[in-house]
């Protein structure tokens, strides 16, 4: 395991065959940028495991000071708040996406990787085609 810059990480292209990325979008300033380096890390037939919480159907997203980021995004260090629009960016050339709920996932799965969510039931599926 390793902790480093989601937006420009150390890694070689095509090195994993999962990425798993939970609640971690709605924290890093550029998710596109994120989303990409994701991707580029990705080996042929891998898998990201993505996760934000969803509030409503549109992302809302700026620049804001912290005591406004709580009213807007729910969190003092969120800087955006997704909605299911989300799955547009997500979606970028070389990425199939598919959503699972985690109620048609096994209990053991979402209690041992901590899937279940209050904001977001939904779990996006990114793989890369070979």
């Amino acid at each position: 395991m390793s902790k480093v810059d989601i937006q420009e990480m150390p890694f070689e292209d095509n090195t994993y065959d999962l990425i798993w990325c939970s609640h971690v979008l709605e924290h890093v300033p550029d998710d596109r940028r994120a989303l990409s380096e994701i991707r580029r890390t990705l080996a042929p037939n891998g898998i990201a495991v993505i996760q934000v919480p969803l509030w409503g159907s549109k992302t809302i997203e700026g620049d804001l000071p912290t005591s406004e980021r709580v009213r807007v995004y729910y969190q003092e260090d969120h800087l955006r708040r997704y909605g299911k629009d989300i799955l547009e960016r997500l979606s970028m050339d070389g990425l199939s996406v598919s959503v699972r709920n985690v109620q048609e996932l096994e209990l053991q799965l979402v209690l041992r990787c901590s899937l279940n969510d209050m904001a977001s039931n939904d779990v996006f599926l990114l793989r890369k085609l070979a």
